[in-house]
């Protein structure tokens, strides 16, 4: 019995330690963003743009799995 608690307590440890780490890579990228493409008295509409492209593909790309065009054909 107290193996299968040991294995639940380890599986919540490795949820937690894999969403923490989730939301530090979400928060770490989106504070680059707006700290390195933002400049708040100039901030033109190609700026913002340039980061909100970046933005999506940086979540859709964490999401998305990746396809090499250098694969042979079968």
């Amino acid at each position: 019995m107290t193996d299968i608690i040991q294995q639940i307590i380890g599986a919540i440890i490795a949820i937690v330690i894999a969403l923490g780490g989730c939301v530090a890579y979400f928060w770490g990228t989106n504070w680059l963003l707006d700290k390195f493409l933002s400049d708040s008295a100039t901030d033109t509409g190609d700026a913002m743009t340039r980061r909100d492209t970046l933005r999506s593909q940086i979540s859709r790309g964490s999401s998305s799995p990746r396809r090499s065009s250098s694969s042979p054909s079968t």
